[in-house]
């Protein structure tokens, strides 16, 4: 996967989008890289037969939140079979 593609694709996205840019720096860098992480684990998820993304969070809200993006990506592609998403609660860790 082309890096650079990636980050344009999904920044060319994001700064269409209000509530992204009412947010501050660093949080829109977490969006940002919360997004490239979702989309290489995608990606690799479709080109590779044997590949089973597993995505970790670090609280309930991600947790909630990137659940309804992977079903709606779920009902696009038909991945739900390459798709897992476990929840990890981190006492007193931030999410990175």
């Amino acid at each position: 996967m082309d890096n650079n593609l990636l980050t344009k694709f999904i920044l060319s996205f994001l700064v269409e989008k209000q509530d992204y840019l009412d947010l501050s720096q660093t949080q829109q860098q977490l969006v940002f890289e919360t997004c490239k992480t979702i989309m290489t684990a995608i990606y690799n998820a479709i080109k590779y037969e044997n590949v089973y993304p597993v995505i970790m969070c670090g609280d309930c809200e991600a947790k909630n939140i990137i659940t309804t993006l992977a079903e709606g990506v779920t009902d696009i592609k038909n991945i739900e079979n390459y798709y897992n998403l476990y929840f990890h609660k981190r006492i007193g860790e931030k999410l990175s």
